[in-house]
């Protein structure tokens, strides 16, 4: 199956935009309005794993296993480091939709 092309691509660029903006939203609203002691602070990596699970769906109509492989690592490794709870891992939805 060939990569995403045509009205396909914008559906996929409005999907990984989307659920990054919620996922980085998400977790910065949960950071500033419900933070818990033992959470760590967002940083560079937090941000990076937000970033990276998302734009990982460009990949999920050729590639979905991969797709869903890096999301729900994206979001396991999140989780791991204790960063503030949000909607995280909301990437793997849309990856395990398409598996």
């Amino acid at each position: 199956m060939p990569l995403a092309r045509g009205r396909a691509l914008v559906v996929d660029v409005l999907l990984a935009v989307g659920v990054a903006v919620v996922q980085v939203a998400g977790v910065v609203a949960s950071q500033r309005i419900g933070h818990a002691p033992d959470w760590r602070p967002l940083d560079g990596w937090a941000y990076l794993l937000l970033v990276v699970g998302p734009a990982t769906l460009l990949l999920r109509r050729r590639w979905p296993l991969v797709a869903l492989a890096v999301t729900l690592a994206c979001g396991l490794v999140y989780a791991a480091r204790t960063y503030p709870e949000g909607p995280s891992n909301l990437a793997v939805f849309p990856a395990l939709w398409t598996v």
